[in-house]
């Protein structure tokens, strides 16, 4: 049970805290731009809204969790199920930190012009993709050695893989997402 409660309680404390931390680290340290500058939803707004995402993923599946945790008679989860489970919440901040990388690569001493936050904000899609993805990988890995019990892998899976199909389907990668017009239109 207390294997179950820290799986539930991962999901739902671990996303909150990675999240305050990630907002916090962003907003000190984010180069604005001198005109048009703004909140970090304004110039990250793919990263911003993928992980919004994951926080609402995450809270809704730890709240699920922590309910299967006071079940009776329940085993303790098998490891590869838990990272799969503690990967997801980190997502937040390993984008934050690839947004920052992003920002020193791209905008130099100077800081980023207005028109790079676009790449930027890709960048930490695509690091919260590949720490999301990570996670899938992690439950297919604990669901194909045949970890018992298989629930907790389930779990990771769903929550991943449905976070995945939501990034590709709002494209929170594309260049120019916007929080107002969301992805721009694909080239025919």
């Amino acid at each position: 049970m207390k294997r179950w409660l820290a799986a539930a309680g991962g999901l739902t404390a671990g996303t909150l805290a990675a999240s305050i931390v990630a907002a916090l680290l962003l907003d000190a340290v984010v180069h604005r731009p001198p005109v048009g500058g703004g909140s970090i939803t304004t110039l990250l707004p793919g990263y911003a809204y993928g992980t919004a995402a994951i926080m609402k993923v995450c809270i809704v599946a730890g709240f699920i969790m922590a309910v299967v945790a006071l079940l009776p008679n329940r085993q303790p989860p098998p490891s590869w199920a838990m990272v799969s489970v503690a990967f997801t919440p980190l997502a937040p901040l390993i984008g934050a930190v690839a947004v920052l990388l992003a920002q020193r690569v791209i905008g130099g001493a100077a800081g980023p012009a207005p028109a790079d936050f676009t790449v930027i904000s890709r960048w930490g899609v695509i690091a919260e993709m590949g720490v999301v993805g990570s996670g899938a990988l992690a439950a297919a890995l604990s669901l194909l050695r045949r970890e018992s019990p298989r629930s907790v892998a389930m779990m990771g899976l769903i929550i991943n893989v449905l976070l995945l199909a939501l990034f590709v389907y709002f494209r929170f990668y594309a260049l120019g997402f916007d929080q107002n017009l969301w992805a721009p239109s694909r080239a025919v």
